[in-house]
């Protein structure tokens, strides 16, 4: 029997549908994690995050590997180095028993990607506490729910044998939110990480932008692996910080035809509308003034607030220490 984990909100109980598969405490806890966000780890974090000394995190994974739920591969030379391994949990009954048996967190992936989750998975331990959405059916329902329109969620259009699928937050990078806030974290592995950051921007101009307009704060946090890369894009985020747009108020004419329409409603005297054109070329008016209104948004990404972190477990020389 393992420890007892101390508990993780945003995992939602969820590590209890490992016990009938025999996985129970501390190791429920952290496959349940690691399934979620990544599918890949580091011996490194799962001793950050457990608190374990080394051989104990040595028989945790000696575990999962005689169960054959994970595998080891070597760290890809041109990333980092061949002395550190990942483990990466590919059993599909973990991944069903959680209700995500189709996330590409099974799936090996190229070595960047294997990256960009190990940072995610980074970021996460450091802040396990944060209102994390894991899958992207979560993130979906939390900000439709907060009123924003499905199409102004980041996502792709995917070719099927039958019909196309549209999947949203295709990148698969980590946000925590809740009613008042956002985090939104971006990972850089690479020079073609800091190179994409303008368009994984341009990909959530409309969600900021709503997220803002309610109330809300909109903060992008930088997981990179070097002081260098950390540098470089907290210039390139502090260029997308400053206040939200100000609605434009009403042209005059635009309030009066507002006003007649309200009027008309109220009375049921549509002949209000005659000056206007009718009821149709009334209804086209409000229309296009209600469309100018919410197209009030930045040129282009706008938030409140930004943050640039280090991850000195996954830094080039961390990886290459014997």
């Amino acid at each position: 029997m393992t420890a007892t984990a101390p508990p993780i909100p945003h995992l939602a109980g969820r590590e209890a549908a490992l016990e009938p598969l025999g996985w129970t405490g501390r190791d429920a806890t952290w496959i349940a994690l690691v399934c979620l966000h990544s599918g890949v780890f580091l011996r490194s974090q799962l001793l950050t995050f457990n608190g374990r000394t080394e051989p104990t995190a040595r028989r945790a994974v000696a575990r999962l590997l005689a169960a054959r739920i994970a595998r080891e591969h070597p760290i890809s030379p041109d990333q980092g180095g061949a002395s550190e391994h990942l483990c990466h949990i590919t059993a599909r009954p973990i991944y069903c028993a959680l209700g995500i048996e189709h996330v590409r967190h099974r799936r090996h992936g190229s070595p960047g990607v294997l990256f960009r989750r190990l940072l995610s998975l980074d970021h996460i331990i450091e802040h396990p506490r944060l209102p994390w959405l894991p899958t992207e059916q979560e993130k979906v329902a939390h900000f439709t729910g907060l009123g924003i329109p499905l199409s102004d969620l980041p996502q792709r259009t995917y070719k099927g044998a039958v019909a196309p699928t549209v999947r949203h937050f295709p990148v698969k990078l980590p946000i925590a939110a809740d009613e008042r806030s956002a985090i939104f974290v971006y990972t850089v592995s690479g020079a073609s990480d800091l190179n994409s950051l303008p368009y994984w921007g341009e990909t959530h101009h409309s969600l900021w932008a709503g997220l803002r307009r309610g109330g809300r704060t909109v903060h992008v946090a930088a997981v990179t692996r070097t002081r260098g890369q950390a540098a470089s894009l907290g210039k390139k985020l502090a260029k997308w910080c400053g206040p939200p747009a100000e609605p434009q108020s009403l042209s005059p004419e635009d309030q009066e035809l507002m006003d007649d329409v309200q009027r008309a409603r109220e009375t049921r005297n549509w002949r209000i509308l005659d000056k206007w054109g009718g009821v149709n070329a009334a209804a086209d008016g409000v229309l296009r003034i209600q469309e100018r209104e919410e197209a009030v948004v930045p040129a282009g990404p706008s938030i409140d607030s930004c943050s640039t972190h280090v991850a000195a477990r996954l830094a080039p020389d961390s990886l290459t220490l014997p």
